[in-house]
């Protein structure tokens, strides 16, 4: 109960400190890294006895281009890492996912610290595992094969430098939170 009040007093502590600033705007130039973890079969097969992990998520997002009434456009890519095992058969796996996103940041709905943002990625998921067959063999299967997604998300930004976001959509997974980094673009001056 005392790290809870801790936490909280913290976060309460963060936003009052920047609680009278905007930090929703996403700009071309602006540099985005995060850290998250996922939840959902997007990639994997699910069903009774399959136990598996979070998907580990980490991330890198660019403002390339500014469309003034409709958004900053930002490029990136994703890596993600799961492990899964199914029991009834004695099989574990591990998947790698690395893609490219592009991402359109809404920049037209204007929300206090708030960023809402759909994008599309594409990459490729590489499969690897074991599995003991009939006659106690433990041949290793690999797989790489072409993923497509498509997601939608929302970052809330605590500073102007650090903030928390989420995302549904079918892509690395169904759901996506984690910690996020933004780097400013650099005004140079003349």
């Amino acid at each position: 109960m005392k790290k809870l009040l801790a936490i909280t007093a913290l976060l309460l502590g963060i936003h009052s400190l920047s609680s009278s600033q905007d930090f929703s705007t996403f700009a071309k130039g602006d540099h985005d890294i995060n850290l998250g973890m996922g939840l959902g079969y997007t990639y994997d097969w699910g069903g009774v006895g399959v136990n598996t992990l979070p998907e580990i998520l980490a991330g890198y997002d660019l403002g390339i281009a500014d469309f003034n009434k409709i958004g900053v456009l930002s490029v990136g890519g994703i890596f993600g890492y799961k492990h899964a095992t199914y029991t009834y058969y004695n099989w574990s796996w591990n998947s790698y996912i690395i893609a490219a996103r592009g991402k359109l940041h809404l920049t037209y709905l204007t929300f206090k610290k708030l960023d809402l943002y759909g994008g599309v990625s594409l990459g490729i998921r590489i499969t690897s595992g074991k599995f003991n067959n009939l006659y106690g063999l433990s041949p290793a299967a690999s797989n790489v094969g072409p993923i497509a997604g498509i997601f939608a998300g929302a970052q809330y930004n605590f500073t102007q430098y650090f903030g928390v976001y989420s995302e549904l959509g079918f892509d690395v997974a169904y759901f996506t939170i984690g910690l996020n980094a933004k780097i400013h673009k650099m005004n140079k001056s003349k």
